[in-house]
């Protein structure tokens, strides 16, 4: 008879490729700025232009999301696809519930154009959570290397991996913070509209990772699942230690390495200032990491 933990390992594989048919391909052509709202009814006019053809895709949480004024029908229940110029609106309606749910809608196209958007949607807000505490961009630097954590190539594509790099004011290495409640957070990357997401499985060998030291983290989909989960543990100022729901590992600079391109895995706690991140606002007037005090290897948790 198969043990709890091998029994949760199965349906968290069951559930990861259900989502990787369902959302494969939606994140391919989309690069904008996510757009996040808490439960609030908003409501806003979306253009669309290009040259050759865009499409809609609401994904997930469709009975939040309200395509209103668009001289089309869609294409399937959560699809619409057109050409050239479109204006509509949208309208995000309030969610009553008190569980925790995330809607997109997807804008993108081929061609000449503009109009790509990715919104992210969570129904409802921890208390005390507002709108204003999440709309800033932050910048990631790993302390001991005073590089910032990047997008590998400034790719959209899911899966892509997270890793250090120089400073530079390229939107994939602004982050937004959104908070979730119990004190996590998902981290959204500014350039992609996707999440900061633990691998859940090797892809090839569909063996379980999330568990394991070494394991990737790279771009996906935002999709509220634990892997995508983060809490901040405040060390002294702006710098803290970022720890998985998932896993309780920590987000690590494998080996201390002060190379661009390194890119970042989980590992169990260790002390060193490989897991320590400043989070700071975006400044477009600096891309350096703020001076910290500390100088010396950490004690744990625990």
């Amino acid at each position: 008879m198969l043990k709890l933990d091998k029994v949760r390992q199965v349906i968290y594989l069951v559930f990861a490729l259900m989502i990787f048919n369902n959302v494969k391909g939606f994140s391919q052509q989309l690069k904008a700025s996510p757009l996040i709202y808490y439960g609030t009814d908003e409501n806003f006019v979306v253009n669309v232009s290009y040259s050759s053809s865009w499409e809609i895709i609401i994904q997930g949480g469709a009975e939040w999301v309200r395509i209103v004024d668009l001289p089309l029908k869609p294409f399937d229940n959560s699809r619409y696809i057109g050409t050239g110029n479109v204006s509509f609106n949208v309208d995000l309606i309030p969610n009553t519930t008190t569980s925790l749910r995330v809607a997109f809608l997807r804008i993108s196209g081929s061609g000449a154009g503009s109009g790509g958007y990715s919104i992210v949607m969570i129904a409802q807000p921890p208390v005390g959570i507002n709108s204003q505490q999440i709309s800033g961009n932050y910048k990631i630097f790993a302390a001991h290397s005073s590089k910032a954590l990047d997008v590998l190539n400034e790719s959209i594509q899911e899966y892509t991996p997270i890793v250090q790099n120089s400073g530079s004011l390229s939107l994939a290495q602004q982050f937004i913070f959104a908070p979730i409640g119990n004190g996590y957070h998902l981290i959204i990357n500014k350039n992609s509209g996707t999440c900061v997401d633990l691998e859940l499985y090797d892809r090839e060998s569909l063996v379980f990772t999330y568990d394991k030291n070494g394991t990737k983290i790279q771009l996906y989909p935002c999709l509220l699942n634990d892997n995508q989960q983060w809490e901040l543990e405040k060390i002294q100022n702006e710098l803290y230690r970022i720890k998985s729901k998932i896993s309780g590992k920590y987000l690590d600079i494998p080996n201390a390495s002060l190379l661009d391109n390194t890119g970042l895995i989980q590992m169990e706690c260790s002390g060193g200032r490989n897991q320590l991140f400043a989070i700071t606002p975006f400044d477009a007037t600096s891309n350096t990491m703020p001076s910290n005090t500390i100088s010396a290897n950490l004690t744990c948790p625990g």
